[in-house]
């Protein structure tokens, strides 16, 4: 199995061919350019204007140049999380975490799409916290205003994202 087959990239942001030019490729430029330096990238904004398709495609050029990216929602992380709490499980919440803390490149979709519950807020700090601290990149999209998704995220994950120019796209379609 290939980098790409394991991704978990949706088959439809795997097989979007992506035009590179306009506001979209401008938007992908200033990701680009923020890879391969531990960035925490936010991108936020309006529904359709191709806010996955970037996180997808940084994920993408990770894998296809022979280096590991994963894309999941934050739901499908709290889903495999409570997954590991069976007694039949086959991975533990520390392996799973450790999982998800080394890719070069995670991708974390729909990040406004929580419960914002203590339990959830403080995984996906741990979460995030860990791939900052080991320099790899980490871009989380949401459909919420940048003011919106910063409060939601805390005043941490806020001051690391500033720290590593994190890359907010706004409501301008990318």
């Amino acid at each position: 199995m290939s980098l790409l087959d394991t991704s978990g990239i949706p088959r439809r942001h795997l097989q979007a061919e992506v035009d590179t030019t306009g506001p979209w490729g401008a938007a992908w430029q200033r990701i680009e350019s923020s890879l391969g330096k531990g960035a925490l990238i936010l991108l936020c904004g309006t529904r359709g204007s191709g806010k996955t398709q970037l996180a997808c495609e940084a994920v993408k050029r990770a894998c296809t140049n022979g280096r590991t990216g994963r894309y999941f929602t934050a739901m499908d992380i709290f889903i495999d999380i409570k997954g590991t709490y069976r007694h039949d499980a086959k991975e533990s919440e520390k392996q799973l975490i450790t999982r998800l803390s080394t890719p070069t490149v995670l991708a974390i979709d729909e990040i406004g799409k929580r419960g914002e519950t203590e339990w959830e807020n403080n995984l996906m700090f741990h979460i995030i916290d860990k791939r900052y601290q080991n320099l790899v990149d980490t871009i989380l999209v949401t459909n919420q205003t940048a003011a919106d998704a910063i409060k939601s995220l805390g005043a941490s994950l806020s001051s690391r994202m500033q720290e590593c120019g994190g890359v907010k796209i706004g409501r301008a379609h990318v």
